[in-house]
């Protein structure tokens, strides 16, 4: 064999080695996925509905939104509770969504908020994925933005709402697993907690003047 050939068919066994292990990885990413990937990837508008949903979960959000109240306040919101499922009302305006008492995981909800307040977002730190795809949409369309998962057995652990405009922001208070109730806070900022694999079982939402 000429020392030409030799080389030639290096570079061929080379460059198919490549192209094996870049199959091998997609195709591992393709069945597995990261939560990033399917957190970004599985995004769709159901019902009303704007936001990274699960597909998995498209029916739970869409039977969800014919659940009562989502216009009866300032900022309203339902939550996907462990062992029981999508609320049968909508919770507005400092009441809590979730449950007490029970150590019932909130895993997925869905906001909105009718007050006019501009632009707000959205997202949430889920078990063993951590933070979500923020998502935004602007106040008093009628629509809600979703974050979290159904039918996966994997609880919230915290939320995050902002409003970048600097006109309105939020007071809220969450129940924590293990810990109670957090209290009132005011402005943005982590609702629940993360890193500390607790349950976020309650939340309750109020929107607020912003003042520097």
């Amino acid at each position: 064999m000429s020392l030409v050939k030799f080389v030639l068919m290096g570079v061929i066994v080379k460059r198919g080695i490549r192209a094996l292990l870049a199959v091998s990885v997609a195709a591992l990413l393709g069945l597995t996925g990261s939560p990033a990937q399917a957190a970004e990837v599985n995004v769709a508008g159901v019902a009303g509905i704007s936001g990274a949903v699960e597909t998995d979960s498209v029916a739970g959000v869409a039977a969800a939104v014919g659940a009562a109240g989502a216009d009866s306040g300032d900022i309203c919101y339902i939550a996907h509770v462990a062992g029981i499922g999508w609320e049968r009302n909508w919770t507005c305006d400092g009441y809590y969504a979730g449950t007490v008492g029970q150590n019932r995981a909130i895993e997925a909800m869905m906001v909105r908020i009718n007050k006019p307040i501009g632009e707000w977002c959205l997202l949430g730190h889920l078990r063993n994925i951590g933070w979500t795809v923020k998502r935004c949409t602007q106040s008093g369309n009628g629509m809600a933005l979703y974050v979290g998962t159904t039918g996966q057995n994997r609880p919230m652990e915290a939320i995050m709402l902002s409003s970048p405009t600097n006109i309105h922001t939020f007071e809220h208070n969450a129940h924590v697993q293990n810990k109670g109730w957090t209290g009132w806070w005011y402005g943005g900022g982590v609702i629940g907690t993360y890193g500390q694999a607790l349950n976020l079982e309650a939340v309750a939402l109020k929107v607020a003047p912003w003042t520097p």
